[in-house]
Formats: structure tokens, C-alpha cells, sequence
């Protein structure tokens, strides 16, 4: 499985890396601190099987945020079905309505997250 992360906060990062090592499922992981790096190099990415499968997107971030972000992902036309979790520190409920308005978004999860939450929504995702 291929896990992109988008979150400014580095030692959120670090926790969630851990936190998907310990999922006990075969994954690459790629880390973005800002959503402008990481639309950067969706867009260097030659074919489908080298895009993510699931990606974990703040919502709350300098320069391209997640909303933003997720309307360039929509913009790109990708040939892939990338499943997206929301993973924020918003408790607003107008984020989590809004978040499901995007049919990539798969769960809205609110911080601190859990290594159950997190491994049950990588598992139920994996590709076969």
C-alpha cells in the first residue's frame, strides 16, 4: 500500500508514521509538511501505479490547505481511485460535513488519533 501523509505538524508525523509501522501491513509512506509539496509530486508521477492508494490530509495548513488541496487533487483527473481520511484537529461539524461533499473522502478522524482507527482504515483500504 502506498500512504501519502499531508500535515504540517512534524512530530504529528513522526506519531502517525509509528502508528502505520505498527499496522503490520506492507506500505510505502511519503511525508508532506505543506499541501503545495505534496500536489508537486502527485503531479511527477509518471503513471497510476506510482500514485498513492490512500493519502492522510490535514485540513489546517500554511499555504495550500486541505480543502485546497483536495480541489487540485479533483482538478488532476488522476486514472486512480485515491482513498483520503481526513486526520484534523478541527472538532467544527461544518468541516466534517463539508469533508464528506468529496466523494475521495473515506473518514474524518479528529486528533489525537488511535492505532485502532488508523489500522482499521488502512486495512479496510488496502488494495488487493
Amino acid at each position: 500500500m502506498k500512504i501519502m501523509l499531508v500535515d504540517d505538524d512534524p512530530v504529528f508525523n513522526f506519531i502517525a508514521r509509528k502508528l502505520i509501522e505498527s499496522a503490520k501491513i506492507d506500505f510505502s509512506l511519503e511525508e508532506y509538511l505543506d499541501g503545495s509539496e505534496a500536489l508537486e509530486a502527485l503531479k511527477k508521477k509518471e503513471s497510476p501505479d506510482q500514485l498513492p492508494d490512500h493519502i492522510l490530509l490535514d485540513i489546517n495548513m500554511p499555504k495550500v490547505n486541505g480543502w485546497q488541496f483536495l480541489e487540485a487533487l479533483r482538478n488532476m483527473n488522476i486514472e486512480k481511485d485515491i482513498t483520503v481520511t481526513i486526520v484534523t484537529s478541527s472538532i467544527d461539524g461544518e468541516d466534517r460535513r463539508k469533508a464528506f461533499t468529496y466523494p475521495e473522502i473515506d473518514e474524518f478522524l479528529i486528533k489525537p488519533i488511535s492505532k485502532t482507527d488508523l489500522s482499521e482504515i488502512l486495512l479496510k483500504n488496502r488494495s488487493v
